[in-house]
């Protein structure tokens, strides 16, 4: 029984080995799936401390501080490799998490928003909007084409879609296992964010006519992006409807 626990620890340490190594070589995955390995990291623990009471069920209360003792050795381990937390000074401050990651990801994040903003300026000064007259189906040509150039600059598809009859929504909610919910977030008219959120569908109204935005994209799409594509939609509709009443005056 001792060899069987002696196999244990030394398999525990050379996964810990291989998480540091890993960590390192393919750090953006393992910090993708580091959730996951914190819960098999204490998953392993239950295991242990069931496998110790069911050999020696009076451990538990016989022998119950060597349980304790294991327990914060797993916490303190999960502190120091997985959280990557470390001792700042004993007093009130004991731990500090190194959140450089965190912040990376932030300036990431604010570098891609700054470049979608800055090719939707360069969109609405520099590329020419046509604005299409002949009814609905011009109109919605316009929205498509103006959506579509601004797609393109950001690495995002963007389809419109619509929303109005039953087999409209049949047609846009084809690929969801839960219809139902995501065919009232639509009717509530907000926006839908699925398939960890690369995928958004923002309801629209164009001419009184319901409609859905469908963007896509192989990076995380936020409201950001969908508040974006919402105002080219506005910004069209301001565009037509000047269009029109100049057209009328002359």
């Amino acid at each position: 029984m001792l060899l069987l626990y002696q196999i244990i620890v030394w398999v525990t340490v050379l996964g810990l080995s291989f998480y540091v190594f890993a960590s390192w070589r393919w750090e953006e995955k393992t910090r993708k799936k580091l959730g996951v390995i914190r819960k098999i990291w204490y998953a392993l623990f239950i295991v242990g401390a069931a496998l110790a009471w069911t050999l020696h069920p009076y451990s538990l209360f016989d022998r119950w501080h060597h349980y304790v003792i294991v327990a914060c050795v797993f916490v303190i381990i999960d502190a120091f490799i997985f959280l990557s937390a470390y001792i700042q000074r004993i007093g009130s401050s004991l731990f500090t998490i190194d959140t450089g990651h965190l912040i990376e990801q932030n300036d990431q994040v604010l570098g891609m928003q700054r470049n979608k903003l800055k090719a939707f300026f360069r969109l609405l000064k520099n590329d020419a909007i046509n604005v299409y007259f002949g009814g609905q189906r011009a109109y919605i040509t316009g929205v498509r084409e103006i959506l579509t150039k601004f797609a393109e600059k950001t690495e995002i598809e963007a389809s419109v879609f619509p929303y109005m009859t039953q087999a409209d929504k049949d047609h846009v909610l084809l690929h969801f296992r839960d219809r139902s919910a995501v065919g009232a977030t639509l009717e509530r008219q907000d926006v839908y964010y699925g398939d960890k959120e690369k995928l958004v569908y923002i309801p629209v109204i164009l001419q009184g006519e319901s409609h859905v935005i469908k963007l896509s994209s192989n990076e995380r799409l936020t409201e950001f992006d969908a508040l974006l594509f919402a105002s080219l939609v506005a910004i069209y509709d301001l565009l037509s409807s000047g269009s029109e009443e100049d057209s009328e005056n002359a």
